[in-house]
């Protein structure tokens, strides 16, 4: 009697069959979540919409499991980092709330008092709460100046030359410590001495025979 040997995956269960007198095959009988000759197929538990309708349907190892998100349905508060688990009691885990705000992850809520404390919004800009993430919204630059308001800029035009900067709205000028028509000449607030001068803004370069910031120490 010629007999196949059973060859089942994945938990699948043999039963013979006697196909003729001499031969015996065999069926698989395979659980609910594989399907196939030998049991090969993991079956998608979610394609026959089995959840009610508007029920989040989540593929699980086992089957399915209704009611379980993902974080392919974005579930966690904006700006949060949202991680997947293979576990039946938790399908996935929110990171710590952004700054400002305080939650498990999923839900953050905003700290009113901190919301507008050590932000970077422009000095010349008013800092405003806001309901959305991160807590606050820099206000608009003033009239003169050019940015997002984290950042104002001062805007020249025609635009500034010979190594000027635009220091206010329409006045160019140097670089602090630099002074010139072309904003090349340091400036020292305290005259180097001992023949010294001045090659960055308050730094001398001394000659042989002196140190200090200002060349005022002679060397024993």
């Amino acid at each position: 009697v010629l007999v196949k040997q059973c060859t089942c995956q994945n938990g699948g269960l043999c039963e013979n069959q006697v196909v003729t007198k001499n031969r015996t095959d065999y069926n698989c009988s395979c659980s609910s979540s594989f399907t196939g000759k030998l049991c090969e197929t993991k079956v998608n538990g979610c394609h026959s919409d089995p959840c009610f309708p508007g029920v989040h349907c989540t593929e699980t190892s086992e089957s399915y499991a209704c009611g379980r998100k993902t974080c392919a349905s974005q579930p966690c508060f904006p700006g949060v980092m949202c991680k997947d688990l293979n576990s039946p009691y938790q399908s996935f885990v929110c990171g710590a709330c952004p700054k400002y705000y305080y939650g498990n992850g999923e839900k953050c809520y905003r700290n009113d008092e901190k919301a507008c404390q050590e932000t970077m919004c422009s000095d010349l800009v008013n800092c405003e709460e806001s309901l959305d993430y991160p807590g606050y919204r820099c206000g608009n630059c003033p009239r003169g100046y050019i940015g997002n308001g984290t950042m104002c800029q001062a805007f020249c035009f025609p635009p500034c030359k010979d190594g000027k900067i635009c220091t206010q709205p329409g006045v160019c000028g140097c670089l602090h410590g630099y002074q010139g028509p072309e904003c090349s000449k340091a400036i020292c607030r305290i005259q180097c001495q001992n023949r010294g001068f001045c090659y960055q803004p308050d730094k001398c370069f001394c000659p042989p025979g002196y140190t200090g910031q200002y060349c005022e120490t002679g060397k024993l």
